[in-house]
């Protein structure tokens, strides 16, 4: 049991604990999850774009934490392309930071972050559905099927009824006359171009993984609050393995490396208190090395 008292505990811990204790079939979920693997519920998610992400990339470079990205690889992406925030651990100024062991002076929003090569559909089942750019192989067809249903979309509207279902070979036929009209249209050979010059620009988003797990961010919480209308209030547990593998080895390498440095600021301690004057250290390298 869990002391919702504890002065430790963050209010965002003590809102899952009571969500546990009066959704039963979320106690459920979150105990089948756990036997998979997935340890945590992540209570929402945010759809932003890469732009989003930079300016809160910005932000997370200027608090005492440590996660965040390098600037250049998020310029490596598209600006306008989605990407999605999974929210996990949040503390709020004052609360009792779990992750570092401190009470904190600033808000945080700890999320996992995946990339989309294109804009997000929806969550269901634990899938992600996303509409793709089309490729630069199979924009023709793209341009084709959308220009065919506002066609159709156009006609309905216009008599007010339901265009009959066509058949394949009225599809194909119509197919091929809207072809012949769009191979030479100017707006199709400039988005060509465009998709061109967009693959060279940004190569993170032309991979052949249209979801791509990206890692975790601190975000500072009052850049994140502007974006309240992007959050959707739907609990998942789609990322949470690579998520804990992540902060797990973020946590480690930085331990490793304040290890590091102290142990070098007491090697150099102990060689500034050495009794060796500078003539004895001349004279044991005063004949050059392999003397």
């Amino acid at each position: 049991m869990f002391n919702l008292n504890d002065p430790k505990l963050t209010k965002q811990e003590r809102e899952f604990i009571l969500s546990l204790q009066t959704d039963k079939e979320l106690e459920k979920e979150v105990v089948r999850q756990k036997k998979d693997g997935n340890n945590i519920c992540f209570p929402s998610f945010w759809v932003v774009q890469t732009k989003d992400l930079i300016k809160f990339n910005k932000g997370a470079h200027q608090i005492d934490t440590s996660f965040d990205f390098y600037a250049d690889e998020l310029e490596k992406h598209h600006p306008d392309f989605d990407c999605l925030l999974f929210e996990g651990e949040r503390v709020e100024i004052g609360e009792w930071d779990k992750t570092y062991k401190r009470w904190s002076s600033h808000s945080y929003q700890r999320v996992g972050v995946i990339w989309i090569d294109g804009k997000f559909h929806s969550i269901e089942d634990g899938h992600i559905a996303i509409k793709k750019l089309p490729s630069y192989d199979n924009l023709l067809d793209h341009y084709i099927d959308d220009y065919i249903d506002d066609l159709i979309k156009g006609l309905e509207k216009e008599k007010n009824l339901t265009a009959e279902e066509l058949t394949p070979e009225q599809l194909e036929e119509l197919r091929n006359a809207v072809r012949e009209e769009m191979v030479n249209n100017e707006h199709y050979e400039e988005q060509k171009q465009q998709l061109e010059d967009w693959k060279f620009q940004y190569p993170y988003s032309f991979s052949e993984h249209p979801l791509q797990w990206s890692g975790v961010i601190d975000i500072p919480l009052h850049l994140l609050n502007e974006y309240e209308e992007n959050r959707v209030f739907d609990k998942q547990f789609y990322i949470s393995q690579q998520y804990e593998k992540v902060v797990e080895a973020q946590l480690k390498n930085k331990e490793d490396y304040i290890k590091g440095r102290n142990q070098t600021k007491k090697k150099i301690k102990k060689f500034k208190n050495s009794t060796r004057n500078k003539k004895s250290f001349r004279k044991s390298f005063g004949g050059g090395f392999g003397q």
